[in-house]
């Protein structure tokens, strides 16, 4: 009985915290969703806060960002878009402004160094999202980079923005609730009806294999490793291209994506 009511109450726990209601007006128009697997109302407004891990277990934005054909990552978000709206979504959370360094421990959340490669990658993503039919909202917290913020505001113009520490955006969480300015819209009329989405997850793995300086015989192969002082590296994002990697390293093919650190 007793585990039996433990149950219970972590259903309700987990419950509570994968989703935010949406609030206008004083009034629950909507949620936000942290879980792609959630049951959510049709009916209402839905946002789902992007993991890139729910979409596969091995995407990361760094391996996204090592990436030399935008059109490959605007391919990738124009999938994940129609997934999300196949699923009933109206709208997704997502991004990373912040510009990676030295210092960074989670570098596999990150684009790159580049403020300018970080708006590009950014603006495809938006591109991506819209053609699929879902509203783009940027998640913006207070150390994002001034440059990127910039950049990408003269490549994507005006943009819905989400924080959960700054209160005077279009979306924000406060007390376990997201507040909406009255006047957004966060649905598009329009869809796609199909993905094509494990193609072009595929196609992201084998365009960000990346050599960190000249290929040497004691090159090493690392797997979602980066190393900031250390030349002569092969960094590959997934299992699936292992044997591409190896073929870099082994000087049979060349790199495919570009060190972005």
């Amino acid at each position: 009985m007793k585990k039996f009511f433990l149950l219970i109450v972590l259903l309700i726990v987990i419950n509570e915290f994968s989703s935010y209601p949406i609030l206008s007006e004083n009034k629950i128009i909507g949620h936000i969703y942290t879980d792609l697997k959630a049951n959510i109302n049709k009916n209402e407004l839905n946002g789902y806060i992007l993991s890139l891990n729910q979409i596969d277990p091995e995407l990361c934005y760094l391996a996204i960002g090592s990436v030399n054909n935008f059109e490959l990552i605007e391919n990738l978000f124009l999938d994940i878009g129609t997934e999300l709206k196949n699923k009933n979504f109206d709208f997704v959370i997502f991004g990373n402004l912040k510009t990676l360094n030295k210092e960074t421990t989670d570098y596999l959340n990150y684009i790159g160094k580049s403020p300018y490669l970080i708006s590009e990658v950014l603006y495809r993503m938006i591109r991506g999202f819209e053609t699929a039919g879902i509203v783009p909202v940027l998640k913006i917290t207070s150390d994002d980079d001034t440059k990127v913020k910039n950049s990408l505001k003269n490549r994507a113009g005006a943009i819905y923005t989400y924080s959960e520490e700054i209160n005077n955006l279009d979306m924000y969480l406060k007390n376990n609730n997201v507040y909406l300015k009255k006047d957004r819209i966060l649905r598009l009329p329009w869809k796609t009806e199909t993905s094509f989405l494990k193609d072009s997850i595929k196609s992201i793995y084998e365009n960000s294999i990346i050599l960190s300086g000249w290929r040497k015989d004691n090159s090493k192969l690392l797997y979602r490793k980066i190393n900031f002082t250390e030349t002569k590296m092969i960094t590959y994002f997934s299992h699936s291209v292992e044997s591409l990697a190896k073929e870099v390293l082994d000087g049979k093919k060349l790199a495919t994506g570009k060190i972005t650190w």
